[in-house]
C-alpha cells in the first residue's frame, strides 16, 4: 500500500441533516455566537476528513488496514461513545446513552457539533438531548497550563468545600456561555457570602 494512502469519512454525506438538525434545535450549540458560526459553516458546505495516518508506530490500528492508524482527534470522539459500553457492553451503553447534553472546550466546536453527530449518525447511534456549549475556565485570569502550573484537578477543588459549592460558584461566577475565572481567594469569598452568612442565618431563622 502506499504510505501516503488515507482513509476518508464522507462528512459530506451529512450536510442536510446536520444543517436540520442545528436549525431545528436552538438548544442544540450555545451560545447563539457559537451556533451562528458553526451555521456559517455548514452553509459553505461540508468536505469529507482523514480519519487515517499511515506509518505511525503508535495509534490504534484501522480493523481494516493494519498499516493505519485512526487519526487521534477521530478516536479522541468515539472514546465518548465507547467508554460507556459501546460495542462491547449493549446494556451499559443503553444506561448511559444517549447523553442529556454534551460539553467542549470552545476551541474545539466544530469537531463536537459537526463532526461527532455525523459520525453517531453515520453508525445509527443517537445524538444527545442537547448539545455543545463551549467556554474556557481560567485561573487567575490565565489559560490553565501545565508548564505554567495553572492546572486545578477538580476533585481537590471538589474536596476543599464539598461538590454544591463548586457547582454554586461556577455557575454564579461564570456567565452562560462565556469564559470564567477561577480563584481560590474569589472560591473563598463566594463560599461565606452566599453560604457560611447567608444560607446558613437562614436556616437559622427558619429554625
Amino acid at each position: 500500500m502506499d504510505p501516503r494512502e488515507e482513509h476518508f469519512f464522507r462528512l459530506s454525506n451529512y450536510q442536510a441533516g446536520r444543517c436540520s438538525i442545528t436549525r431545528g434545535a436552538s438548544e442544540f450549540l450555545q451560545p447563539d455566537v457559537r451556533r451562528n458560526e458553526i451555521l456559517r459553516l455548514l452553509e459553505g458546505g461540508l468536505e469529507d476528513i482523514s480519519i487515517s495516518r499511515a506509518g505511525q508506530l503508535w495509534g490504534i490500528p484501522l480493523p481494516f488496514d493494519q498499516a493505519s492508524v485512526v487519526y487521534v482527534w477521530f478516536d479522541a470522539l468515539i472514546n465518548y461513545a465507547s467508554a460507556v459500553g459501546y460495542g462491547y457492553d449493549g446494556a451499559k451503553f443503553a444506561e448511559w446513552w444517549p447523553a442529556r447534553s454534551e460539553s467542549s472546550a470552545r476551541t474545539s466546536p466544530v469537531s463536537h457539533s459537526v463532526i461527532w453527530p455525523a459520525m453517531l449518525m453515520s453508525a445509527g447511534v443517537a445524538l444527545a438531548a442537547a448539545g455543545v456549549r463551549p467556554r474556557f475556565v481560567h485561573f487567575k485570569g490565565q489559560k490553565m497550563s501545565k508548564s505554567l502550573g495553572t492546572v486545578l484537578d477538580p476533585i481537590d477543588v471538589a474536596r476543599r468545600f464539598g461538590p454544591d459549592p463548586l457547582r454554586l460558584y461556577l455557575v454564579k461566577e461564570i456567565p452562560y456561555g462565556q469564559d470564567g475565572d477561577f480563584s481560590w481567594e474569589r472560591f473563598e469569598e463566594r463560599y461565606n457570602v452566599d453560604l457560611a452568612n447567608n444560607l446558613a442565618i437562614s436556616s437559622n431563622r427558619l429554625a
